[in-house]
């Protein structure tokens, strides 16, 4: 099976932010002062668990500019494949306990017929 660049870039995204994810967990914990009585919150957060906010900066971090619309982030994901610059539009959600999150591309829809499709991109696809 054959996995196309659009593929490649969404798996890229995920495993970054999983990597990320595994690396402020375990940071998130050492940097806590210690107390003598636990602060009792209604939301405990376990190791390797993000925040909307986490979440937020940690797509700054990656150099991507996001926007908060509700719960999830929205970006653009710029890349690069044979000289042609392609826009992705990008969202990442955090699921509602904080164990997951769901990084989605927004793709445009297919042409219905052959006759919508210029056909400069029909030749290139038949060249390739």
């Amino acid at each position: 099976m054959k996995i196309t660049f659009r593929g490649w870039i969404v798996v890229g995204c995920l495993l970054a932010v999983l990597s990320a994810m595994a690396v402020l967990g375990t940071g998130a914990n050492a940097q806590q002062p210690a107390t003598t009585s636990p602060a009792v919150t209604p939301n405990p957060e376990l190791p390797g668990q993000l925040s909307e906010e986490q979440l937020g900066n940690l797509l700054k971090a990656m150099g991507l500019t996001a926007t908060k619309t509700k719960k999830r982030y929205d970006f653009q994901f710029k890349a690069n494949q044979s000289k042609e610059e392609w826009e992705l539009s990008m969202s990442a959600v955090l699921s509602e306990n904080g164990e997951w999150v769901w990084v989605m591309a927004w793709l445009d829809p297919l042409p219905r017929s052959a006759a919508d499709v210029p056909r400069t991109a029909m030749l290139r696809l038949l060249s390739d």
